[in-house]
C-alpha cells in the first residue's frame, strides 16, 4: 500500500470517526455558508436535525429559509443582527432564542459556530442544541427568588441578610447587608438603598444590644445554630420588645424581627375585626379598600360572599369591577366617583347594580371617603363600605309601579269623566238645536201667520231637524248595541258600486247646497262583498256625509272604487278641515272629537266614524285615514273582502213600485200621549183604515172586546200598565175574544232588549218612533196580508 493509500485510509476513517460522533451529538451540527450575493445556504446538517427541529436535513440543505422560518417573531432581530456582526468581522457567534417548530412547539436553543477558512472562503461550522429544560428551570428560579423577594418586601415583619467580614484570622469582625425589605428598614429607621453594603456595627454603633446580638449572630455563623429570643430594645431611637430570629445562611445570617406589641395589637385588632365581620354579615354589607392612583383594591371576604362567591376564589381588580356592574349604571357610578374625587362633593356615594356570580343583579350602596393623601397632596386610599340593598330597591320599584299604575288608572279615569262630561254636554246641545227649529216653526204654523211658501220652508225644516234628531238616537242605539256585541248583519252578496251609489243620492243636496264637486272614479263596478247592504250603505253614507260636512263651499270630494288584491277598496277623498297629528290616532275611537268646545264649527256626537269601524271590521274588512294636517283634507279607505264574481246580484234592476191600501181596516191605537196617538190616527185614517184609539192598556182592553179590530198598534212605556203587560193579558184572552190579534209596538224604546222582549210577550213586529209614514203602512199591510 502506497503512502498516499495509507493517508486516504486514514482520512476516510477519520471522517466514519466524525461522522459517527457528529450522529450521536445532541442538537443539530451544521456548516454555513455565506455567498457574495448576500444569500447564503447549509452545506452540512447533521441528522440530529430531525429531533431539534422536526425537518429532515435534505429539506435545509435544499432551503435554508425552511430552517430560518422557524425562528420565533420576537427573537428574529436579535438573530440576523448577531449573524450578521459575526459574518462581517469573522467573528465565532453565540446566539439564543426560541424557534416554533412545525408541530407547534416553542423550543428554546443555543447556537454556536466559529469561523473557518475553506477553499472557497469562510464558512462557519457550529451546532444548535436544545435549552429549553435549562431556561424552564431559570424562569423558575427566577420566579420562585421573585416570589420570594415580593413576599418579604410585603411582610409585616422585618427581614434581613447578613455576610460575615472576617479579618486576616478568619474572625467574623463585623456583618454586612445584603437584602432588607421595606419593613426592616422602617424600624432601622434608613432607607433600604443606604443599609444595603453598609456594615451592621457602623449602622448600630456597638452598646449593650447591638454587641448581644452581634455575638449572638457570629454564633449562628459558627455552629449552624438558629436562634429566637425577645428582648426589649432601646437604642438608636428604636424602643420596643422585639422578637429576634436568627438562621445560618451561607456564610452569613438571615435575621427576622418583629414588634411583639404590634404583634398583640393585630391579635386586638383581629378580635375586632371578627366583631366587625359578624356585624357586616348581619347588615348585609361588606368593606372595600382602594388605591385611588392605581385602582387597585381589597375587599372584605362579606363582599364576596354578598355576590355568591367563596372569599378564597373571589378576585376584584378594577377590570373585573367595570365587568360586573351594569351597563345602565356605568355613567352614574364613574360620574359620583369624579365628582368626590374633583372635591365636588363631601362623601362618595352611588347606588348600582352588580351582576352576582349566578348571573343574576344586586343592587349596591356604595360610600367611601378619602383617608390619606400622597406628598402633594392628591389622594391615595379610598376606605368604604358596600351595602345590599336589593330588597329595598325591589320594594320601591313595586312602588313605583304601583304610583305608576295608579296615576295612569286616575289619567285614564280622569279622561274619561272629562269625555262623558264633554260628550252628555255635546249631547244635550245636539238633541235641543233641532228641537228649537221645530218647535219654533210649529209655533208659527199653529198660530196660521204664514204663506204658503213659508209654510213649505217651515215643513221642510221641522222635517229636516226631525230626521237629524232621529240620525243621533239611531247612533246611540247603534253605539249600544256595539258595545254589547249585539249588532246583527243580514248578510248577502252585495255590490260594492250600487252601495256607493245610493249613499251618493243621500247626500248630493246637502253637496250642492255647499257647491261642492263629487267625483267618482269606479276602475270595477262589478266589485261584490257579502254583507249587510243597509249597514254597508251606512259605512259609506257616513263617510261621505263627513266629507261633505268638512269640506269648505266650492270645495272637492273624490270616491274611488277599486280592486286591491282580494278586496274590494273604497276611498272617500276631501280637500276640507283635515286631521290633526294629534288626533289621528283617536279618530275611530267612541266619543271622542277633536273639537268638543262650545265654539266648534261642526255638530255631531262623534259617533259616526266609531261605528263605521265597528262595522268594516265586522264585514272582515278595515279602515284607516291619513291626512298631511289641518286645512288639507283627509283620505278615509276601506277595504273588503271580495267574493266569487259568478255569484249574480242584481240590484240595478229596477221594480215596480207596490201600492199599499188600508181600506177596509179597522186598528186600535194605544199610546198614552195624545200628540202620537192622534198622529197616528190620523195617518192611518188618510189611508182609509178605521180607527179607535186607547189612552191606556185599561182602555185598550175595553175597546178590544167592543171593536174587535184587525191590527193593534201599541205604545210600551205606559203609566200602570205599560205595552208588554197589555200584551201579555191580550194573548191570554181566547181566540173568539181577540187573543190571537195580530199586533205591533210602536215605540221609543227603541233597543235591542226591548225588540226580544216586546216578540216575546206576543208582538209579532216591533218599530222604533219616530217612523216614516210609509213604513208604518207597509209594515201593517203585510201583517194583515201574512
Amino acid at each position: 500500500m502506497t503512502h498516499r493509500k495509507q493517508v486516504e485510509s486514514a482520512l476516510r476513517q477519520s471522517e466514519a470517526r466524525y461522522q459517527v460522533l457528529v450522529s450521536n451529538m445532541p442538537g443539530m451540527v451544521y456548516r454555513y455558508t455565506p455567498s457574495t450575493d448576500g444569500s447564503a445556504a447549509f452545506t452540512y446538517v447533521s441528522s440530529g436535525a430531525r429531533e431539534l427541529v422536526e425537518l429532515a436535513p435534505e429539506t435545509i440543505l435544499r432551503d435554508a429559509n425552511a430552517f430560518f422560518s422557524l425562528i420565533h417573531p420576537d427573537d428574529w432581530a436579535s438573530f440576523t443582527d448577531s449573524v450578521a456582526i459575526a459574518i462581517a468581522n469573522s467573528l465565532p457567534w453565540e446566539w439564543e432564542g426560541r424557534l416554533i417548530t412545525p408541530s407547534g412547539q416553542l423550543k428554546w436553543v443555543q447556537g454556536r459556530s466559529r469561523p473557518e477558512q475553506t477553499e472557497s472562503g469562510k464558512a462557519w461550522d457550529g451546532l444548535f442544541f436544545d435549552i429549553t429544560d435549562r431556561k424552564r428551570d431559570e424562569e423558575a428560579l427566577r420566579r420562585s427568588e421573585e416570589r420570594l423577594r415580593v413576599s418579604q418586601e410585603l411582610s409585616l415583619d422585618a427581614f434581613t441578610i447578613l455576610d460575615s467580614v472576617r479579618d486576616q484570622t478568619g474572625a467574623i469582625r463585623d456583618f454586612v447587608w445584603t437584602y432588607v425589605n421595606p419593613k426592616a428598614a422602617e424600624i432601622l429607621k434608613h432607607p433600604v438603598e443606604e443599609l444595603v453594603g453598609a456594615y451592621l456595627l457602623e449602622v448600630l454603633p456597638g452598646n449593650q444590644f447591638n454587641a448581644e446580638l452581634f455575638q449572638r449572630y457570629v454564633q449562628v455563623v459558627e455552629t449552624g445554630k438558629a436562634h429566637d429570643i425577645e428582648l426589649f430594645y432601646n437604642a438608636d431611637g428604636i424602643t420596643g420588645w422585639f422578637r429576634n430570629m436568627a438562621v445560618k445562611l451561607g456564610d452569613g445570617v438571615a435575621i427576622s424581627f418583629s414588634d411583639i406589641r404590634r404583634k398583640q395589637t393585630e391579635a386586638a385588632l383581629r378580635e375586632s375585626e371578627e366583631r366587625l365581620r359578624l356585624a357586616l354579615t348581619a347588615t348585609n354589607q361588606g368593606l372595600f379598600d382602594l388605591n385611588v392612583q392605581t385602582g387597585d383594591g381589597v375587599v372584605s371576604p362579606e363582599y364576596a360572599q354578598m355576590l355568591g362567591y367563596e372569599p378564597e376564589q373571589f378576585q376584584e381588580t378594577n377590570a373585573q369591577w367595570r365587568d360586573r356592574l351594569h351597563p345602565d349604571d356605568l355613567a352614574s357610578t364613574y360620574q359620583a366617583y369624579e365628582d368626590y374625587i374633583a372635591g365636588k362633593i363631601d362623601i362618595y356615594r352611588a347606588e348600582f347594580r352588580l351582576r352576582t356570580k349566578s348571573g343574576a343583579w344586586k343592587w349596591i350602596l356604595s360610600i367611601g371617603k378619602i383617608v390619606s393623601w400622597d406628598s402633594q397632596g392628591q389622594p391615595l386610599r379610598m376606605l368604604g363600605t358596600h351595602t345590599d340593598i336589593t330588597e329595598r330597591k325591589l320594594s320601591e320599584a313595586e312602588r313605583e309601579r304601583l304610583l305608576e299604575r295608579e296615576q295612569a288608572a286616575r289619567g285614564e279615569a280622569e279622561t274619561a269623566n272629562r269625555i262623558k262630561d264633554e260628550f252628555l254636554a255635546v249631547l244635550s246641545h245636539e238633541l235641543r238645536s233641532p228641537l228649537n227649529p221645530i218647535l219654533g216653526w210649529s209655533q208659527l204654523l199653529l198660530a196660521g201667520k204664514l204663506d204658503t211658501t213659508t209654510s213649505q220652508r217651515a215643513i221642510a225644516t221641522i222635517e229636516r231637524n226631525a230626521k237629524l234628531q232621529t240620525q243621533l238616537i239611531d247612533d246611540l242605539l247603534d253605539v249600544s248595541r256595539i258595545l254589547r256585541g249585539k249588532l246583527a248583519l243580514q248578510i248577502s252578496p252585495v255590490n260594492i258600486v250600487t252601495i256607493v251609489e245610493s249613499a251618493l243620492e243621500t247626500v248630493r243636496l246637502a253637496a250642492e247646497a255647499k257647491h261642492i264637486q263629487i267625483q267618482t272614479v269606479f276602475i270595477d263596478d262589478t266589485l261584490q262583498v257579502s254583507g249587510d247592504g243597509a249597514r254597508l250603505q251606512q259605512i259609506v253614507w257616513n263617510l261621505l256625509t263627513n266629507a261633505v260636512k268638512f269640506t269648505p263651499e266650492n270645495g272637492q270630494v273624490e270616491i274611488f272604487v277599486e280592486q286591491i288584491g282580494n278586496h274590494a277598496q273604497i276611498q272617500v277623498k276631501d280637500n276640507g278641515k283635515g286631521i290633526s297629528p294629534e288626533f289621528l290616532p283617536y279618530v275611530f275611537d267612541y266619543f271622542r272629537q277633536e273639537d268638543s268646545k262650545t265654539t266648534r264649527r261642526f255638530g255631531g256626537l262623534g259617533l259616526g266614524l266609531a261605528i263605521v269601524r265597528h262595522l268594516t271590521e265586522l264585514h272582515g274588512g278595515t279602515i284607516y285615514v291619513d291626512s298631511p294636517g289641518v286645512e288639507q283634507g283627509a283620505t278615509f279607505t276601506i277595504q273588503l273582502p271580495l267574493i266569487s264574481s259568478s255569484v249574480f246580484i242584481n240590484q240595478d234592476g229596477e221594480t215596480s213600485p207596490q201600492v199599499f191600501s188600508l181600506k177596509d181596516i179597522k186598528v186600535l191605537v194605544v199610546d198614552d200621549e195624545q200628540d202620537a196617538r192622534e198622529f197616528v190616527a190620523f195617518l192611518l185614517e188618510q189611508e182609509m183604515a178605521t180607527v179607535v184609539m186607547a189612552a191606556s192598556g185599561n182602555e185598550a182592553l175595553t175597546a178590544l172586546t167592543q171593536f174587535q179590530p184587525n191590527i193593534i198598534l201599541s205604545d210600551i212605556g205606559m203609566p200602570n200598565m205599560d205595552g208588554y203587560m197589555l200584551m201579555q193579558k191580550v194573548r191570554a184572552l181566547p181566540p173568539e175574544q181577540g187573543g190571537l190579534i195580530k199586533a205591533i209596538a210602536l215605540t221609543a224604546y227603541a233597543g235591542e232588549y226591548n225588540q226580544k222582549q216586546a216578540l216575546k210577550v206576543g208582538f209579532q213586529k216591533h218599530i222604533a218612533k219616530p217612523v216614516e209614514p210609509e213604513i208604518l203602512i207597509k209594515a201593517i199591510c203585510e201583517m194583515i196580508r201574512a
